[in-house]
């Protein structure tokens, strides 16, 4: 395991320390919240939709990301005092997307088929927030995860970043996801 500090992006800066392994497998939040990334389209799990096979640990290739998306979080998981920002990287600039929530990992966590990527969070589904990438591809969360999502201490709760992808869509589906990771919030 390797202690980093992950820059966060947003516009008020600052650093979130946390912990990685370098298999992608783990990553832990302030509070000791565990966040796990699945449902890689690396070829590791259910095949890319059009052979668009992205980078290890992220989405399916894009129009403009031969590597696709990736959606991280950082902060506390804290169902009671949650500060979790939800990230995307990796995905075409200055178009919007989608972070959702979902209480289940569609197909044991290797995703389905869903445009141009796999959709890998799914069950109940809530929409939590529209945010555009900006100039360099990256969006953030700007709300209470918590409260928007309705989560309780205790329970698991998978997210993904779903975004629109009008130019050079690999499938010509004009719409393309994240890798999924999911969390188990603290009281």
């Amino acid at each position: 395991v390797y202690y980093v500090a992950f820059a966060d992006g947003a516009p008020w800066g600052g650093f979130v320390l946390g912990s990685v392994d370098i298999s992608f497998d783990n990553i832990t939040l302030e509070g000791g919240t565990l966040a796990v990334p699945y449902c890689f389209c690396d070829g590791s799990g259910t095949a890319a939709p059009c052979a668009n096979t992205g980078a290890a640990g992220n989405g399916c290739a894009n129009g403009s990301n031969a590597s696709g998306a990736n959606v991280s979080g950082s902060g506390n998981a804290s169902a009671g005092a949650s500060t979790l920002v939800l990230s995307s990287t990796g995905s075409p600039a200055n178009q919007p997307g989608l972070f959702f929530q979902g209480d289940l990992a569609n197909n044991g966590g290797l995703g389905v088929t869903f445009g141009d990527g796999l959709r890998c969070a799914g069950g109940n589904v809530i929409r939590l927030e529209v945010a555009f990438a900006d100039a360099s591809g990256n969006a953030s969360t700007s709300i209470d995860i918590a409260a928007k999502g309705g989560v309780v201490g205790g329970q698991t709760r998978y997210y993904q970043y779903w975004y629109r992808d009008p130019a050079g869509s690999p499938c010509g589906a004009l719409f393309n996801t994240t890798n999924g990771l999911e969390v188990t919030w603290n009281n």
